[in-house]
């Protein structure tokens, strides 16, 4: 009925603004219907909160092998390509954490395990990287050996795919701060084209030069990010 009320009176409102007050609407439309559900929310709240004590939760992305994780990844590659991208593209910087950092070795093999699932892109049908050092193969071996995995299907690790990038000489690294200093701009919004800039970036390249090649590229990376984040500062 309060339904059927509420559309006589918008009609009614319609035809004769002059007859009503803008209060006496709010009273009617809105206060009126709001005491009315108002038990029903507080009893939702409740349950909602209920749901949040006893984790029984929408979204619980370690359940069921990650199957949410995975399903919300392939949302996000999915978005990206409709709005007109190629897709998401996930990096893992420093992976050997994982062996590391987690002390459980049944932890371990499910991050083991995350990664081939990454590889086979039957989960995630995107491009995904991941930054190890040469010896982590021989170093995940040893680890489950160990521990006494003598079953482990080992072929699994020795199946990746990798690639490994060539120290980069002066001349690239330049061309390397150049690339970072116009996606830098980008991403913040700023001019990155000075000759204040572009002095201080010679300088980090000629300082980053003399360091070992190993590390030679992660160095320059880490201060010219840190260059430049100093020059946003100093202008905003």
């Amino acid at each position: 009925m309060s339904g059927r009320v509420n559309k006589d009176l918008v009609e009614d409102w319609l035809f004769q603004k002059s007859n009503y007050k803008t209060q006496d609407l709010y009273q009617e439309l809105i206060h009126k219907s709001r005491m009315c559900y108002r038990e029903e929310l507080e009893l939702t709240r409740t349950i909602k909160w209920q749901n949040y004590t006893t984790k029984a939760l929408l979204f619980d992305f370690k359940a069921q092998g990650y199957a949410q994780s995975w399903a919300a990844i392939r949302d996000i590659h999915t978005l990206a390509c409709a709005s007109g991208m190629r897709g998401l593209i996930i990096l893992f910087d420093e992976f050997e954490d994982v062996l590391s950092n987690i002390t459980n070795i049944a932890h371990q093999e499910i991050a083991f395990q995350n990664l081939f699932q990454f590889f086979a892109g039957q989960q995630f049908q995107g491009m995904s990287f991941f930054a190890v050092t040469p010896e982590f193969v021989s170093k995940c071996r040893n680890r489950l050996i160990s521990k006494g995995r003598w079953d482990y299907d080992y072929a699994q690790l020795d199946a990746l795919s990798t690639f490994e990038m060539s120290p980069l000489e002066l001349s690239q690294l330049q061309e390397l701060t150049i690339k970072i200093k116009d996606f830098h701009g980008i991403a913040y919004g700023w001019d990155t084209n000075s000759s204040a800039i572009e002095l201080g970036l010679t300088a980090i390249v000629k300082k980053t030069g003399t360091i070992a090649v190993q590390d030679r590229t992660r160095q320059t990376i880490k201060e010219v990010v840190k260059f430049l984040d100093r020059q946003l500062e100093e202008i905003e």
